[in-house]
């Protein structure tokens, strides 16, 4: 009976113990931040805390708006309709130093959030959802491997997503569907740092709507009664 007693108590022991293991592997798991700037911020806010360079603001009419996993370089993915993102980028000939590297490019992107359904630029805000940075070196693979080990120790373990002999991509995923990636490109020697929150998607989708919508209305006279 003590014998018995003895391998369930050792049993309950090994679950518990497992189980604690696991809970606190998911609470170490921390937010990946783009400078430290909340996902989620308004483009003023955002930009306030770059002080390197006087980042330039592109209008949301002059592109469609960039999904994350076109940030992250997985895929071409933008909204179908202009006037849904806006994006900002450092002036031509400037850089960015970043963990010991001179960025050539830093690019940041604002999802467009309406207050209504009139899909109006002038009634609404902006929401931080995306960034990179591009990097052109001689050095590639030393680069890149430093960068992997100094993203792995903030970060933890990365995921191998390369889909190409010259261009690899990793991804570091993060608390609150946050991740970075970063893409190298032996050929051409270049690296690419993309950081996301991917909740940006959902605020995306949902400017393209209104602003189909709106796109809609106003290809006839506007009139829906009865509708």
């Amino acid at each position: 009976m003590k014998k018995t007693i003895c391998v369930l108590l050792s049993f309950i022991l090994i679950i518990t113990s497992s189980v604690y293991v696991l809970a606190n592997k998911s609470t170490d798991t921390k937010e990946i931040l783009f400078r430290d700037i909340p996902w989620g911020s308004d483009i003023d806010t955002a930009l306030d805390t770059i002080t390197e360079v006087e980042m330039k603001r592109f209008s949301p009419d002059r592109s469609n708006g960039f999904k994350t996993d076109f940030i992250t370089k997985k895929e071409i993915l933008c909204t179908k309709h202009k006037n849904t993102c806006m994006y900002c980028s450092n002036p031509a000939g400037t850089t960015i130093n970043v963990a010991g590297y001179d960025m050539s490019s830093m690019t940041m992107y604002f999802a467009i959030v309406y207050n209504d359904e009139t899909a109006d630029l002038n009634n609404s805000t902006t929401s931080f959802y995306g960034a990179s940075y591009y990097l052109e070196t001689k050095e590639v693979e030393k680069a890149s491997e430093d960068l992997v080990n100094k993203l792995s120790a903030l970060y933890g373990d990365y995921e191998d997503i390369s889909n190409s002999e010259f261009r690899s991509l990793y991804q570091w995923t993060g608390a609150n569907d946050t991740v970075v990636t970063m893409e190298t490109d032996e050929e051409f020697g270049t690296i690419v740092l993309g950081y996301a929150w991917l909740g940006g998607d959902k605020l995306l989708d949902q400017a393209d709507e209104l602003v189909a919508k709106k796109e809609l209305l106003a290809s006839g006279d506007g009139n829906v009664d009865g509708l």
